[in-house]
């Protein structure tokens, strides 16, 4: 993934809920906990994020950055 702020390529995360907290929290609650569960996973981030600095990644290089991403990696 490229990261815009960085201005290189970088391994990309992205957070996911711990679904095994909110299976036990479910188990416990006789299952009042489902819909928190539910509207937690629905509304996740599904974009990946850069590790260092925290911005939104894209998958691709945009040709702006293609020629400064290029001076970058040349020693």
């Amino acid at each position: 993934m490229f990261c815009e702020d960085d201005v290189a390529m970088v391994l990309a995360e992205r957070q996911t809920p711990n679904h095994v907290l909110h299976l036990l929290l479910s188990i416990f609650s006789a299952g009042f906990w489902i819909p928190v569960w539910l509207a937690v996973t629905m509304l996740a981030s599904g974009t990946y994020k850069c590790p260092r600095c925290g911005a939104r990644t894209r998958a691709y290089v945009p040709r702006k950055f293609k020629a400064a991403l290029a001076a970058k990696s040349i020693p």
